[in-house]
């Protein structure tokens, strides 16, 4: 009778085994889940850049990195209160791709940003422009433009006719700020000459 008994635990327990390995080997055989990693946006610079320019749309842009690898002072894409760091003044040179912040410049708006932008023995010049003469927000911080001057000239003939004269007064000029698309004339803040030089 022992041995009926022992026959029986050594069969139930040969079943329990086989069980176990049985799904065992069936939870092994199922793909894993795919891993889902969560990204963000950050704002990086599209090339190495030097120190001093004044950034444009071509020289930053948006690049997708895992959250647990975004550094924390980064400027993510969508984030509350994240500042715009076209036409800031870049304090350092940077590498192609690497991530930006508000560390990393002079932000047109802060108080020291024509003193940083101006190299010595230069000045800024407002302009009063229009749309036309600005060419409706088409110049950005750190373009260069040529600075014409156009007036209405008293004809010395029989026709009162007036006629209008142009000429380039200064060229190659930086273009440092613009003024709010809002304003109804937009200033435009420039480098054109040495201080010792007189106004245009």
């Amino acid at each position: 009778m022992s041995n009926i008994i022992k026959f029986a635990v050594l069969l139930v327990g040969a079943l329990l085994i086989s069980m176990i390995l049985r799904v065992v080997v069936a939870s092994a055989s199922k793909p894993a889940a795919p891993l889902v990693i969560s990204m963000e946006k950050v704002l990086v610079s599209d090339a190495a850049l030097p120190q001093g320019l004044l950034l444009g749309d071509e020289d930053i842009t948006w690049k997708a990195m895992p959250v647990n690898g975004v550094p924390p002072n980064a400027i993510v894409s969508g984030a509350p209160n994240a500042p715009d760091l076209k036409g800031a003044l870049l304090r350092h040179p940077v590498k192609s791709g690497d991530v930006l912040s508000s560390e990393d410049v002079i932000l047109s708006s802060a108080p020291g940003f024509l003193a940083a932008t101006l190299k010595p023995e230069m000045r800024a010049v407002s302009v009063a422009v229009d749309d036309v003469s600005g060419n409706t927000g088409l110049i950005q911080p750190g373009d260069y433009v040529d600075l014409l001057l156009t007036q209405q000239m008293d004809q010395r003939t029989n026709f009162p006719d007036r006629v209008v004269s142009s000429e380039t007064v200064v060229e190659h000029l930086r273009v440092l700020a613009v003024a709010p698309k809002s304003s109804a004339r937009k200033p435009i803040a420039i480098r054109p000459m040495p201080a010792s030089a007189p106004a245009p």
